[in-house]
């Protein structure tokens, strides 16, 4: 059992300030007494970025924060902190309770300030970018439900969401506040064979494309799909399906555990983005297994899961189809 932010002892250290002092760090990182326990990064008593230590696993007890745009607006005299829920400071090093920054530049921290007051916020990739604010979550609200109208109307394929909008939906009921990329989403083919689910994926695309929506960008395992009168949001749009020994996957990849509960993904259940109620699969909890591991229910800012994700080669667009993917960027991008 995890214990509590109550237990008695000092509330952790920090590891390391990342990048923060060191361009060749890529987090925050450290480790708390106690197992989930909530901390955030302050600059000039300033909260910036909140995370929580890991639960469970070989991770138990660490935490990671990635905020690497940070770097650009410290300067010297700003005071950096890192504090539990109680507002105890953890341990900087051996013994500092705040580290005092001296890099030779003017500090930029109102400016930051200012920026968080807008809504922004540093998301898990450690940019500092647009959070959701009321008119993301609108804006991709209408996208998601415009694509998935089609999807259902045409294909009779049932879009979800994904990734960490699905665990948003799940965990938390809301938009994760540092993932605040695009809108994570899948379809589950009705393919086995990899060829077929990948022939499936983009016709789907290109029908997308001849509805009207817009190609913003594309890797090998998903395509960015937006619409060409608002351009604020974009789906990550990916493809599921259940291979030939009956596991379940997922274009962009998976790292733990794989689900075998076909039946369970379309018992759909009801969640909710904020005021947004939203379908998900009702293996949902497997499928964040599956994704994330055991930590999953644990709220972590820098995504540390002690695992890479894994693609199937197979199940992904070749350099030709990828091809075809440019050309209708290329189409959209004239049209709009």
């Amino acid at each position: 059992m995890a214990k509590t932010d109550k237990s008695k002892g000092p509330p952790g250290v920090v590891r390391t300030l990342g990048p923060l002092v060191d361009d060749a760090e890529k987090a925050v990182s450290g480790k708390t007494r106690n197992d989930g326990a909530k901390v955030t990064l302050f600059v000039n008593d300033i909260p910036v970025v909140t995370t929580h230590s890991h639960g469970a696993g070989k991770t138990g007890g660490q935490f990671y924060l990635r905020c690497h745009e940070l770097a650009d607006y410290i300067g010297d005299g700003d005071t950096i902190s890192l504090r539990d829920v109680t507002g105890a400071c953890l341990t900087i090093g051996k013994d500092a309770t705040a580290h005092v920054v001296s890099n030779g530049r003017e500090s930029q921290v109102e400016a930051l300030k200012a920026q968080l007051e807008q809504g922004y916020v540093f998301t898990k990739f450690g940019r500092l970018s647009p959070g959701w604010t009321p008119q993301r979550k609108q804006a991709a609200r209408r996208l998601f439900e415009a694509v998935a109208d089609e999807l259902k109307r045409t294909f009779d394929h049932d879009l979800m969401p994904a990734y960490g909008n699905l665990l948003g939906a799940v965990r938390e009921g809301d938009f994760i506040v540092h993932d605040a990329g695009l809108f994570d989403t899948i379809y589950l083919s009705r393919h086995e064979e990899p060829a077929l689910v990948v022939d499936e994926a983009i016709h789907i695309v290109k029908h997308l494309v001849d509805a009207g929506f817009a190609v913003k960008g594309a890797k090998s395992c998903t395509v960015y799909i937006t619409s060409p009168s608002d351009r604020s949001v974009a789906l990550d749009f990916s493809w599921a399906w259940f291979d030939s020994e009956g596991e379940f996957d997922i274009s962009v990849g998976s790292r733990f555990r794989k689900s075998r509960d076909r039946e369970g993904y379309h018992d759909f259940a009801n969640a909710f983005l904020g005021d947004w109620p939203i379908r998900v699969p009702g293996n949902a909890e497997e499928i964040l297994f599956q994704l994330y591991g055991e930590n999953w229910r644990i709220p972590d800012q820098g995504l540390r899961t002690g695992e890479r994700l894994t693609r199937n080669e197979l199940y992904l667009f070749s350099d030709e189809q990828l091809a075809q993917i440019v050309e209708l960027r290329k189409l959209t991008r004239r049209r709009s």
